[in-house]
């Protein structure tokens, strides 16, 4: 999880601490066992459970919230009979996840870390060992948005904003007048290029059944023949609609650019939406589940282009 990720979350989450106001629900005793019965008419124990999946994706928070969910919840039900001691272990639970919460925020907030409102997108680079292909991987990239036809014809700029701390996620951000045009074609572009690697990782799985199948080379060659030009057409294709009409020059960048993106997705690059205020970098790019998804075999692809044109 991005560093900026867990400092939203967290902020959020401050401010709904006093939503979660467990201490205004003791009020009723029981005279002959001493236990506090909580009348939950608002549902606010099933509210903080709720919110306390949410939370849990920050995992230094994890020993806190099972605790606490621990005391709200008996056999996964919701636990409305508390001893006083009980009552005191929860509100000691709350005091220290604000506590938690608070030390995240001024630590982020220390590194940087700001709530903002920008135009742009973050990239998770490849984890690699050899630091020779980590460079290469960031010379490529830098090459796709400086050489490509459609990524330098808006009038706005795609810059580097930081390195998130502690990870290989990298932010960018997008200035100038068309920051949200330029930044729904180059998702539409990540987009299409997910869709080529995904005919082309199934080409392949084709080819190779074929072969264990020891169907005849000239066959499987002619096939793999035909498999190039499908995906030089689907290239081809996907670069019209991004950029019009192109003369050759720009028309071997653009092509190159597809390739050298396709190239970087199957090594394992991701593209994410920017963690900001702005409703423009969202429901752009695939989530963290489609991304797993596209790691493998990348079938659900045509899923990510719904996502996108729901955006524009």
């Amino acid at each position: 999880m991005r560093l900026r990720e867990v400092y939203s979350i967290c902020v959020e989450y401050m401010k709904k601490i006093p939503e979660m106001n467990v201490k205004e629900l003791f009020q009723e005793k029981d005279r002959e066992t001493g236990q506090y019965i909580i009348n939950d008419d608002k549902g606010i124990l099933k509210y903080i459970l709720q919110e306390f999946e949410m939370l849990g994706q920050v995992n230094v928070l994890k020993p806190t919230l099972d605790e606490l969910k621990g005391l709200m919840t008996i056999e996964k039900a919701i636990n409305y009979r508390y001893t006083s001691n009980e009552k005191s272990q929860l509100m000691r639970g709350f005091r220290d996840l604000l506590v938690q919460l608070e030390t995240i925020v001024n630590v982020c907030e220390g590194y940087g870390y700001a709530d903002e409102e920008y135009v742009g997108f973050d990239i998770k680079v490849p984890d690699q060992r050899d630091f020779s292909s980590i460079t290469k991987n960031l010379n490529d990239f830098n090459k796709i948005m400086k050489q490509s036809p459609f990524l330098n014809k808006c009038d706005a700029v795609i810059e580097y904003r930081k390195i998130d701390l502690g990870s290989t996620w990298i932010e960018f951000g997008i200035r100038g007048a068309a920051a949200a045009s330029l930044l729904h074609i180059f998702a539409k572009f990540v987009d299409n290029c997910i869709k080529i690697l995904s005919h082309k990782k199934n080409c392949q799985k084709q080819e190779a059944e074929y072969r264990r199948m020891e169907i005849d080379n000239k066959l499987i060659e002619s096939m793999s023949e035909a498999h190039q030009k499908m995906t030089e057409a689907l290239t081809n294709k996907y670069i019209g609609e991004l950029s019009g009409k192109l003369d050759p020059e720009e028309q071997a960048r653009a092509q190159l650019c597809f390739d050298m993106m396709v190239e970087l997705l199957d090594k394992g690059m991701e593209i994410h939406h920017a963690i900001t205020k702005n409703e423009s970098n969202t429901l752009l790019f695939p989530t963290s589940e489609q991304w797993k998804e596209i790691s493998g075999n990348l079938p659900a692809a045509e899923n990510i282009e719904e996502k996108s044109n729901c955006a524009e």
